[in-house]
Formats: C-alpha cells, sequence, structure tokens
C-alpha cells in the first residue's frame, strides 16, 4: 500500500464535517436556517450537563448532546447524531427518557430535532 489513499478516521469524500460537541453546545450555536442540519460529535459524558427543555423538539438553547441521549440516539458514551434546526414553538413539553429528565418551557425562537446519521 502506497500510503496515498484516506485514512480509516477520515470521512469519505463529500461526507460532511461533524461538528465537534463542547459541554454547552447548543443550535443557538449553529449559525444556518432553519430547515438545515447539521452532524454533530458528542463526546463521552453528557447525561449530566447542560440545560435540557422540551422532548423529540427541543428549544434552541438545550445541550444537543444531553438531548441526544435523551432521546436515545446516543448513549453517556458519546456518538454522532443529527441536528434538524426549526422554528420557534409556542411550548415545549419535558419528559423522563432513557435515565435523563428535561423540563417544561414555553416560546422560545429556536428549536431542533434530532436524526440518526
Amino acid at each position: 500500500m502506497n500510503g496515498s489513499g484516506p485514512s480509516a478516521d477520515a470521512p469519505p469524500p463529500g461526507a460532511p464535517q461533524a461538528i465537534e460537541a463542547g459541554c454547552s453546545f447548543s443550535s443557538m450555536q449553529i449559525q444556518d436556517a432553519p430547515g438545515a442540519s447539521r452532524l454533530v460529535a458528542c463526546p463521552p459524558g453528557f447525561s449530566t450537563k447542560s440545560g435540557l427543555w422540551g422532548a423529540d423538539v427541543y428549544t434552541g438553547d438545550s445541550g444537543i448532546c444531553r438531548a441526544a441521549i435523551h432521546g436515545g440516539f446516543i448513549s453517556d458514551a458519546g456518538g454522532m447524531v443529527v441536528v434538524a434546526l426549526d422554528v420557534d414553538r409556542p411550548a415545549y413539553r419535558g419528559s423522563a427518557r432513557n435515565g435523563i429528565t428535561s423540563s417544561d418551557d414555553g416560546n422560545f425562537a429556536k428549536s431542533f430535532r434530532l436524526q440518526r446519521p
């Protein structure tokens, strides 16, 4: 092998670059318009970090990685999730799922949904 091919860790050509999330990373930090989707890489240890409001549709200031655990998309060991940006909602209903409890909230200017990569 001559070493000129892509490395095993590199994404395939044309694949979207993942955003490396931090403890407080939320969709408010993604500057795309509603309807856009972004791939987010969540490191381990987010089950107790960051605020979380809503279920299935989360407020824009909710922690993406904590929402991904709550929604069953990843475990506390981390992983990849797709964030689909959405418009405001008049209210958000919290729930208890996968060991995490999210809270209710009123109108918030942005929201997001999660999808599997």
